[in-house]
């Protein structure tokens, strides 16, 4: 097996064989993924921070439902 590039490779027939000739590229290459490092504590820090936020958002709303429903009595 030699692998050319990533979405080239060259296999036995055998292999090919023992994939009942499927020529599909996935079952002979698989293109290579980077993960994406996650800081935990950070995007936990930055969803509190949203979360507060969300928060005194829903406050403002409900101060001006109440406003609004003294005005139309």
């Amino acid at each position: 097996m030699q692998i050319l590039q990533d979405s080239q490779k060259v296999v036995d027939i055998s292999e090919v064989r023992n994939n009942d000739y499927n020529l599909n590229v996935t079952l002979y290459v698989m293109p290579v993924e980077e993960k994406e490092q996650i800081d935990i504590f950070k995007e936990f820090s930055e969803l509190k921070e949203l979360e507060g936020e969300r928060q005194e958002i829903q406050r403002k709303i409900e101060e001006y439902i109440n406003e609004l429903s003294k005005v139309m009595k």
